[in-house]
């Protein structure tokens, strides 16, 4: 099952593509850091409920919009750990990106 917070991440960058608006657009509308916008877009953080109306208002959809993630996108969907993993990262579950070996003859 996909991540809630994931899924939300790709939908506000969608929604947000859709009107043509940078991430610091975004930001000036909802009245927050266009880092942040990116935390939620890339990295699968949560919005505080505050910034979460803001974002559904700085974006001109309704909450139902916000959370419809039966769309088909252009590009795969992966999990909240399978971005950290291809970063390079841990997430909460401890879960890293797997090596590959140079040496001949290894996996």
């Amino acid at each position: 099952m996909l991540d809630l917070r994931v899924s939300l991440g790709l939908r506000i960058q969608e929604l947000r593509n859709s009107l043509n608006l940078s991430r610091e657009q975004l930001a000036e509308r909802v009245g927050i850091d266009a880092r942040q916008i990116a935390n939620y877009e890339l990295y699968g953080a949560w919005p505080e409920p505050e910034t979460l109306v803001n974002l559904i208002k700085g974006l001109g959809v309704e909450i139902h919009d916000l959370f419809d993630f039966t769309d088909t996108r252009k590009h795969p969907v992966i999990s909240f750990e399978e971005r950290l993993a291809n970063r390079g990262q841990r997430s909460d579950r401890g879960l890293t990106r797997r090596s590959s070996s140079t040496e001949p003859g290894k996996p």
